[in-house]
């Protein structure tokens, strides 16, 4: 089978989609398939390359990579209390002064004027160069079905006009995020575009052959919304990254041995996952149990950005919280492996999973999961997992409960929970894929 994958995020890229897709593309070449990919061109990338067998196609208008630079924050930076080579992390204290003051301005002028009235999210200027390069490949492969990947949302307008010019050729839209009904984090501005997300994903439903999803909640959701055949609307769970099957598990570097390590992997948001809640969390903790205030550290693999800024309203607790920033998918599972408890902190949204909630299982860790809603998606998932402990942030806390918790994990139990991730591994996931390409072949 000959796959076109339209996917903004790829590897090297460091997010959920990147790594979700290039496990799978990946796979299916291993399974014979013939795949080709076309993802987003970052500098000093190849426009053209072949990476696990997966043909790599990379575009970008030169306007978008201009806007990247831009947005590029702080996220990548390391946190005063981490180490590298032995000391601390220091910059040329006046080119990072004029850098970070040049794209203080323009990051302004771009929320004030551009980030207003784009559409449909801030891609869609890699909508026009995705497309002439699919159109080149269109003309010189013989395509049996396209895939296109949100988020973002911009992917599926590539789709869709590939759709317009290529009328029989199938067409399998994926979905991380919801995007017309998303409220905490919407893709532009709703009160702009509100009526017009909602319509033109009407029109991605009628369109492609099927419409995946990972959450039941997330299906129900486009039901309501769209009232859309239940058969057309199909749910793939997240994916447990291939990594965890061999994690090295001895790396002593990441963490103090004598610690009690809480560790946070993942991205925060201000609308719908704030930091606010831990760190209060961490604070109390400290301060009810001794040997908590002695050894408890926290943390934190992501971009630092947000955490950062709520972290100046607990400067009595700075030294314990060590922010990595981004790092790659590799040190994170390393890190989880080497921690003694893992922290989730659940969405105010009941539609959407936390990936790394899949991840943490897999570890056969504790798992300290910290949501604000009843049908809260991480709660679901961690059900019937027997190593966690649910924390209702809207609720008083049973803080002598937590420490205990807390204060156990500190006593290492090596314990895969293999069962509980077992629909979730590659193999399975890849077969659900395969499954719906199939049907769209045979028109099903």
């Amino acid at each position: 089978m000959k796959i076109l994958v339209i996917s903004y995020f790829y590897a090297p890229k460091i997010t959920p989609r990147a790594f979700r897709w290039t496990a799978l593309c990946e796979k299916w070449e291993e399974l014979g398939h013939d795949v080709h990919v076309i993802t987003g061109l970052e500098p000093r990338q190849l426009r053209e390359e072949i990476i696990g067998g997966v043909k790599i196609h990379r575009v970008s208008g030169t306007l978008n990579l201009v806007r990247r630079w831009v947005l590029r924050d702080s996220n990548y930076k390391l946190n005063k209390n981490i180490k590298e080579d032995g000391g601390n992390i220091h910059r040329s204290s006046l080119v990072t002064f004029l850098t970070d003051t040049i794209r203080k301005v323009l990051r302004k002028i771009h929320d004030l004027t551009w980030k207003k009235v784009y559409w449909p999210d801030a891609m869609v200027m890699w909508v026009w160069p995705a497309i002439r390069r699919a159109r080149l490949l269109l003309r010189s492969v013989d395509i049996d079905v396209l895939i296109t990947v949100a988020h973002p949302f911009s992917d599926h307008l590539v789709g869709y006009l590939i759709r317009l010019a290529y009328p029989n050729l199938g067409w399998l839209a994926d979905n991380g995020d919801p995007f017309a009904f998303s409220e905490g984090l919407p893709s532009n501005n709703l009160t702009l575009y509100r009526r017009v997300n909602f319509s033109f994903e009407r029109k991605i439903l009628e369109s492609a052959n099927y419409f995946t999803v990972t959450t039941e909640e997330t299906k129900r959701l486009y039901l309501t919304h769209f009232g859309t055949s239940p058969r057309k609307i199909i749910v793939i769970p997240p994916l447990l990254n291939p990594l965890l099957e061999k994690p090295d598990l001895n790396d002593a570097t990441l963490f103090e041995k004598e610690a009690i390590i809480l560790l946070f992997v993942g991205i925060f948001y201000r609308e719908i996952r704030g930091p606010g809640p831990l760190l209060r969390l961490i604070d109390k903790l400290i301060r009810k149990s001794e040997i908590l205030n002695r050894k408890l550290q926290l943390h934190v693999m992501g971009p630092v950005d947000v955490i950062s800024e709520e972290l100046k309203n607990y400067p009595h607790i700075a030294s314990r919280v060590f922010l990595h920033g981004v790092v790659s998918h590799r040190k994170a599972i390393s890190g989880m492996f080497n921690a003694n408890c893992l922290v989730n902190i659940g969405n105010t949204t009941a539609y959407q999973l936390p990936s790394k909630v899949i991840e943490y299982m897999a570890t056969g860790l504790p798992i300290l999961n910290l949501y604000a809603i009843p049908n809260d998606s991480s709660v679901i998932a961690l059900r019937n997992y027997p190593k966690h402990l649910d924390l209702n942030i809207e609720n008083n806390m049973n803080y002598e409960k937590i420490i205990h918790f807390v204060e156990s994990s500190y006593r290492r139990e090596e314990n895969r929970c293999n069962n509980f991730v077992e629909k979730y591994r590659l193999d399975e996931i890849s077969k659900h894929y395969i499954c719906l390409l199939n049907r769209i072949l045979n028109r099903q």
